[in-house]
């Protein structure tokens, strides 16, 4: 067994918190083979807390973070057309003050149409320096992706399906043809806050985000394609390796934080120890 070159692709807050605490642990022990981690979110607050709680380790330095914020509604007059080709009109003129998703998984997908240029050329400037060969050899290398994200909130639980076809299409398109769609690892993590409302929101974003994974990513699933995000029509020959984790009921703060913490340790078992083998082993 040795470690492959890895691709870690955080996704909201959840995803921003793991990944801080993933580099902090591989700056302290490497993994071994080429790392690359890119973070994506509309809330810039996100990475400078996981900044402020990883000091010394560069987590989250401004390469990896793409903050893709929501516009104001009045900007999106211009793109309205495009965007109400998938949204409804009330989301599109009813943006939250704080142009967070405030767990809302429409607002989710919203920022990444919004920004998918910038995701997309992120992703694959990664992609391609985790494939150069290796010193002596002229076959690019296979890199594996890990995508994690929160089924449960809006940013991550609204662009997790689209990122997922998106590095497949992007994989496909840099000829890396020994990289299977089994080499996606997507872990989805749901977990509810204390406040009702929150846990009602929290609970129906999983619930919608597992009926479109379902739909659209079975083996034999036709994908529609989206050219307002650059996605085109796929048949999906193989589905990601999926996990959903099941991170706790009514979490304080603090409880979340503990979560993401262990969440993170789980993948660093996953992409830097043989441990994966079995994990696999289990879940047949």
């Amino acid at each position: 067994w040795s470690p492959q070159p890895t691709l870690i692709v955080g996704i909201g807050g959840l995803g921003t918190k793991v990944v801080g605490r993933l580099k902090q642990m591989f700056a302290e022990q490497p993994l071994g083979a080429e790392l690359q981690t890119i973070v994506i979110d509309t809330d810039r607050r996100e990475a400078s807390e996981a900044s402020l709680a990883t000091a010394g380790t560069s987590t989250c330095r401004q390469g990896d973070f793409l903050h893709v914020p929501l516009r104001k509604s009045s900007d999106y007059r211009d793109d309205s057309r495009r965007m109400l080709e998938w949204l409804g009109r009330r989301w599109l003129y009813n943006i939250p003050r704080s142009q967070l998703t405030e767990g809302l998984r429409p607002l989710g997908r919203l920022a990444l149409v919004d920004h998918s240029d910038v995701i997309w050329k992120s992703t694959r400037a990664a992609l391609q320096k985790l494939a150069r060969p290796l010193p002596g050899s002229d076959q690019p290398q296979s890199p594996r992706i890990v995508v994690i994200a929160a089924s449960s909130g809006g940013t991550g639980g609204g662009m997790v399906l689209d990122v997922v076809i998106g590095l497949r299409q992007l994989l496909d398109e840099l000829n890396l043809k020994e990289t299977n769609s089994s080499d996606i690892s997507v872990l989805l993590a749901h977990s509810t806050p204390r406040n009702a409302a929150g846990s009602q929101l929290a609970l129906a974003n999983t619930c919608a985000l597992l009926a479109e994974w379902q739909h659209l990513l079975h083996a034999g699933a036709q994908f529609p394609g989206d050219p307002a995000c650059a996605l085109k029509p796929r048949t999906v020959d193989s589905p990601p390796r999926t996990r959903l984790i099941h991170l706790g009921e009514e979490l304080s703060n603090d409880d979340f934080d503990a979560a993401c913490r262990q969440l993170a340790d789980l993948v660093a078992l996953s992409v830097a120890t043989p441990a994966d083998s079995y994990f696999q082993a289990s879940e047949q």
